[in-house]
């Protein structure tokens, strides 16, 4: 409702400023109509603002109470990634620098979202999703994990979603787009499906998963 509004204020202000200008036989940028059209100009704004405002403290209601796991092996990723979350309003944040610690983590934690890295040493990204989505083994196998990566190649990306993964997203990160990813998780969760040796969330569209550096991916499906 607040995109429609937003998008719909511009074309609703050029009316409005049209119809002035030819109500007095005026150019469209007549100094007659200036005045209104900073008043309503200033209406728009303030409604802009309020509506960003809203989705604001909707994103806070929803993430605020979460509990995320990020697991990385760099030190400096992880301060960069707690703080984005921070940014997003989330609050409830543990760390753990590969695979094994990840794992222990969602036992004792029991995270509402996971981000994990690909490359780590001992125990990797890939080899920690296996693990998770173990449903006859691990205790929490439907934990909701994204996966944070440099890798944008679309084998990476057909490999990520075949182990299950919810999200994937590329470093370096904005705090945008993972508010997106961590709100299509919370907001949509897809329902957890086996079948045969897949174990993870509903499959879908590869176009969903989207690195920016490699388009061509787009029309491939899972199976």
């Amino acid at each position: 409702m607040a995109n429609r509004v937003n998008e719909s204020l511009p074309h609703s202000l050029f009316a409005i400023r049209t119809a002035i200008a030819w109500h007095f036989n005026e150019p469209v940028n007549a100094r007659l109509i200036h005045p209104c059209f900073h008043v309503m100009e200033d209406f728009a704004n303030h409604a802009k603002a309020i509506s960003v405002q809203v989705l604001d403290d909707r994103v806070v209601a929803l993430v605020g109470s979460r509990k995320v796991l990020v697991i990385d092996d760099e030190h400096y990723t992880r301060k960069v990634i707690r703080t984005l979350l921070m940014t997003i309003g989330v609050r409830n944040i543990q760390e753990a620098t590969n695979g094994y610690a990840g794992l222990d983590a969602v036992r004792t934690f029991t995270p509402d979202i996971v981000l994990c890295d690909w490359s780590m040493p001992e125990l990797d990204g890939p080899g920690f999703v296996r693990a998770v989505r173990s449903p006859d083994t691990f205790p929490h196998p439907d934990v909701p994990i994204i996966m944070l990566t440099a890798h944008g190649e679309r084998s990476f990306v057909i490999a990520a979603a075949r182990l299950g993964i919810n999200e994937y997203l590329l470093k370096p990160v904005s705090s945008q787009a993972l508010q997106s990813r961590i709100v299509s998780v919370l907001a949509h969760p897809r329902p957890m499906v086996r079948r045969g040796d897949y174990y993870g969330p509903e499959p879908r569209k590869l176009s969903s998963y989207k690195p920016e550096n490699d388009p061509g991916h787009s029309t491939l499906v899972l199976v």
